[in-house]
C-alpha cells in the first residue's frame, strides 16, 4: 500500500492523543510500502505540534526520524532547510529574550527605517534578513 500522509495522520501517530485514530494512523504508516510526505504537510505538522507547546528540538527530532525512514519519499533538501530554520529561529528567539532581560536589546530613542522594519506604533523589528520575512507572520515566532 502506498500512502500520502496527511497532517492529521502524522499528528495522531505522533501524539497518540486519540486511542482509536492513533492506532489506525500508526498501523497505516507502519504497513505502507511507500509514504509520501509533502512540504505543506511537514510545515503544517510543525505548526500543529508548536500549538501543543512541543519543544522545537523534539519536533526536529521527530521529523528527522520520519524523513529518514526507508519507505518515506520527501523533498529532502527542502525538509532539511526547514529543520535548520526551525532550529535557528528558536536560537535567535532565546538570544533576543536573554538580551532583552539583560537590558541589552533596547528600543532606540528615534527609530530609523534604514536597515530596519518599522511598525506603525514607532517600534522596531530585527534587521536580520531572514527574520524580516518571518516577521510578517507572527505565528512563526510565537512560542
Amino acid at each position: 500500500m502506498r500512502v500520502t500522509a496527511d497532517t492529521n495522520v502524522l499528528v495522531r501517530a505522533f501524539l497518540e492523543d486519540h486511542p482509536q485514530q492513533s492506532k489506525v494512523a500508526q498501523a497505516a504508516l507502519s504497513k505502507a510500502e511507500l509514504i509520501a510526505v509533502t512540504m505543506a504537510t511537514l510545515c503544517e505538522f510543525v505548526w500543529v505540534l508548536r500549538s501543543y507547546k512541543i519543544d522545537p528540538s523534539d519536533i526536529a527530532t521527530t521529523i528527522r526520524s520520519l524523513i529518514n525512514g526507508a519507505n518515506v519519499a520527501v523533498n529532502r533538501p527542502a525538509a532539511e532547510a526547514g529543520l535548520a530554520l526551525l532550529t535557528r529561529v528558536e536560537i535567535l528567539r532565546m538570544a533576543l529574550l536573554l538580551m532583552t532581560g539583560a537590558g541589552l536589546a533596547q528600543r532606540p530613542s528615534s527609530p530609523s527605517t534604514e536597515g530596519r522594519q518599522v511598525d506603525r506604533s514607532g517600534g522596531w523589528l530585527s534587521p536580520a534578513p531572514f527574520l524580516t520575512s518571518a516577521s510578517a507572520d507572527p505565528e512563526l515566532l510565537t512560542p
